[in-house]
């Protein structure tokens, strides 16, 4: 499988898995520390199935790369997360905090060379 493919692969499941992330945090919100509320909790069901399909996704994506290689690309998920954040959950974004994604971001770009 091309490099290009596995990245933009990557850049996909990192980004779904993002939203999978906030659907995590919209459950925990509403959660209550009981089974059977955990099943009810919509947000929080939906944040597990996109984790579940996710990693299934990764390993498949493992048969065709080094793991050196794939694993370091998750790191696209804090860029994600933090954007998505910001637009969803109406979080802040400070210097520092930028400064850290764009360096994830000089990583990424590193690693993939």
């Amino acid at each position: 499988m091309k490099i290009v493919l596995i990245i933009l692969l990557m850049a996909i499941i990192t980004f779904v898995g993002a939203f999978g992330s906030l659907f995590l945090k919209k459950g925990a919100v509403k959660m209550k520390f009981n089974i059977k509320s955990m099943l009810r909790n919509y947000y929080l069901m939906g944040g597990v199935v996109i984790y579940v399909l996710n990693s299934l996704f990764f390993v498949w994506l493992l048969k065709f790369v080094q793991l050196s290689f794939l694993y370091p690309l998750t790191a696209l998920g804090y860029v994600w997360i933090a954007l998505l954040s910001i637009r969803y959950l109406h979080e802040q974004m400070h210097l520092l905090r930028w400064i850290g994604i764009f360096l994830i971001i000089i990583g990424i770009f590193l690693i993939t060379l």
